[in-house]
């Protein structure tokens, strides 16, 4: 069974937040943030590493589990 967790990330250039969620790759133990969620679909997030990695093709099969909503931040001077 999938989990799937939701999370919310700046985006520091725009002052939004955008709400996505976390879904993990099938017996690998990584933990990827569906990239569909930022302006650039270049690639998905490696949360245990830090690391920006390119991958276009996890990227867009991750898709579904982004929500693509986008609110003000009200934090932003």
């Amino acid at each position: 069974m999938s989990v799937v967790i939701d999370y919310e990330s700046l985006r520091s250039d725009t002052g939004c937040w955008i709400f996505c969620r976390f879904a993990p790759i099938l017996d690998t133990g990584y933990w990827i943030l569906d990239a569909g969620c930022w302006i650039l679909d270049t690639g998905c997030w490696m949360l245990d590493t830090g690391c920006w990695m390119l991958h276009t093709t996890y990227s867009l099969l991750l898709t579904p589990y982004c929500l693509r909503q986008l609110a003000v931040n009200p934090h932003r001077p």
